[in-house]
């Protein structure tokens, strides 16, 4: 007899050959599974006798709980196993190499051992599969170093394009300075366009682009992705029985959210770093209480590093508190209205992001196993998966709410060259929320405040290279003092 150990990813695939018959019909007949077993390349003599270890119900039918059942508790674990002419070897650890950045799978090196011809033929087709796709993973992430994603960014999100915006921003400091109304009215037309425009082009081209580009050519890490489900219950934020202003609840919730804040931050910290040290995800996976075997593939991928020059596999990102002013706003939305369906303070139904984290990475499988590691290890009231959204309206991420000592927070999982862009892209939101406002003169100092750092785009405002160019600097300077 072979080496026992490892298997259970290997059953898993046992599980994965039935799974699709048994959505379509609960129940089947032992007729019918062989049938199945057969297109798998199992012969019915061993489709058979693997029949004999199942336990079927009652009438005489076979649900997915009995094949279940069977291979996660009845299966040898077997780590090398031949049948007629198959031989194959399954991933028994990783190990992860410092050197390379890279995780390595070793293989049990056991002698080639005779089981019985159905418990063979049970595992044959279902270790294959798991080789092919480990290789499959290396194909795809091998393909990504290819694409130079990372400089089609930056032209995208760059300086030539922030400079139309920063231009007419710094026109329309001018026009207000000069207390000229037609200038500035024109200018501030013209911001208002071109934020439109920049939002428009970074949600319906740039983030599609980096997203197929990206992430979902990774088709084996991306499938931990597609299948996170939702839930999406409406929230409701603590209030104490004895608040019904809108106005006290709004301070009330600001000295509560200050004494949260604290511990959310403590958790979020002691998450990121119980990802970045696990050295495989296996490990990583004991830590959390999951499953190994859900989770098959390496933890690090050359391709979808998050940082070219570290290890780690999650940067944390701690929001401040929502200001009182965007709090106010918030609870006095149009939604909110209906006081039978929403009663006062309006702010409980709301405000469920006062205390705010985001989680980044970059591979997709990482952010899947800690979207899993949050629903087991904390109260998740909430779980929304925008990242499968075919036309997102917004940077596509994973918004989930979680309940600490009663407080809802909301925590973000996020690709990392999403939230590249979600940057940019709030700038254009910041300027399109100014103009929205009923105020003309909030309107237009808003307009006109820069959203970008002039000293990083707009030309004549770069630092002096020479000593030279720093005395013409000063000595124009001194100029324009004495000419006023």
């Amino acid at each position: 007899m072979p080496e026992q150990g490892g298997g259970l990813a290997a059953k898993a695939q046992v599980c994965d050959r039935v799974k699709h018959m048994f959505e379509a019909y609960p129940r089947v007949t032992e007729r019918q599974l062989v049938d199945v077993l057969r297109r798998c390349h199992v012969s019915e003599s061993d489709s058979l006798q693997l029949l004999e270890h199942i336990k079927p119900h009652d009438d005489g039918t076979v649900s997915a709980a009995c094949i279940f059942d069977f291979v996660f508790h009845g299966m040898p674990q077997v780590t090398k196993v031949t049948s007629g002419d198959h031989t194959l070897s399954c991933v028994e650890d990783s190990t992860y190499c410092r050197e390379c950045g890279q995780e390595r799978r070793s293989r049990l090196d056991v002698p080639v051992a005779q089981l019985e011809e159905d418990a063979a033929s049970r595992l044959i087709g279902c270790r294959e599969d798991l080789d092919v796709r480990c290789a499959k993973d290396d194909e795809e992430t091998a393909r990504l170093l290819d694409d130079d994603i990372e400089s089609w960014i930056s032209r995208a999100i760059g300086q030539e394009r922030a400079a139309k915006t920063i231009a007419h921003q710094q026109a329309l400091f001018l026009a207000l300075r000069s207390a000229d109304d037609y200038e500035a009215a024109q200018h501030a037309v013209q911001i208002v366009g071109v934020a439109e425009s920049e939002a428009s082009y970074l949600i319906s081209e740039v983030i599609n682009y980096v997203m197929e580009k990206k992430y979902k050519a990774s088709q084996e890490r991306w499938k931990f992705v597609t299948e996170m489900q939702m839930r999406d219950p409406p929230q409701r934020q603590f209030c104490p029985e004895h608040i019904d202003r809108d106005e006290t609840y709004l301070d009330y919730l600001l000295v509560h959210a200050s004494w949260v804040r604290p511990r959310f931050i403590q958790l979020c910290d002691a998450l990121a770093l119980i990802f970045n040290s696990a050295e495989t995800t296996k490990e990583l996976c004991e830590n959390l209480r999951l499953n190994p075997e859900d989770f098959p593939l390496p933890l690090r991928t050359k391709a979808l590093a998050l940082h070219e020059s570290d290890t780690r596999v999650v940067h944390v990102k701690h929001a401040p508190l929502k200001s009182r002013q965007r709090a106010c706003e918030k609870s006095h939305e149009a939604w909110l209205e209906d006081d039978e369906r929403y009663p006062h303070p309006k702010g409980q139904h709301c405000l469920t992001d006062m205390v705010r984290a985001t989680f980044e990475f970059g591979d997709p499988f990482v952010l899947a196993i800690m979207f899993h590691a949050l629903l087991k290890n904390f109260e998740v009231t909430r779980h929304v998966n925008r990242l499968c959204d075919e036309k997102p309206t917004q940077p596509p991420n994973v918004n989930m709410n979680i309940k600490i000592d009663g407080f809802i927070v909301e925590v973000q999982l996020q690709l990392v060259h999403i939230s590249k862009i979600q940057d940019t892209l709030h700038k254009y939101y910041e300027i399109l929320r100014y103009a929205r406002s009923f105020d003309k003169e909030t309107v237009l100092a808003g307009l006109a405040f820069p959203v970008f750092d002039p000293c990083s785009v707009l030309q004549g405002y770069e630092p002096p290279a020479h000593r030279n160019d720093a005395l013409a600097l000063v000595h124009r300077q001194c100029e324009d003092v004495s000419s006023a």
